[in-house]
């Protein structure tokens, strides 16, 4: 709640703008590290769709894994001036 609450605020009507959103519970001992394989970028080639989660970056596992997936689209929008924060 307090996720969506920071964002509704950085981004005032992202809201009306999204189609799905998934929720998880933690459970860090199903965690997964994989090696060797390919991830999608953030930024698709789409434009304007963006992915984030545990499949779209390769640092760490399970929710930091998406975690830095949500860090690195911010730094993404900041660049293309949609984020001013």
């Amino acid at each position: 709640k307090a996720l969506m609450k920071a964002i509704n605020e950085a981004i005032p009507g992202i809201e009306s703008h999204v189609e799905f959103r998934h929720v998880q519970k933690t459970v860090p001992e199903k965690a997964a590290i994989t090696v060797g394989s390919s991830f999608p970028n953030v930024e698709s080639e789409i434009e304007g769709l963006y992915l984030v989660g545990t499949d779209t970056d390769t640092r760490s596992m399970g929710v930091t894994r998406a975690s830095f997936s949500v860090l690195e689209l911010c730094e993404k929008l900041k660049k293309a001036g949609f984020l001013n924060r």
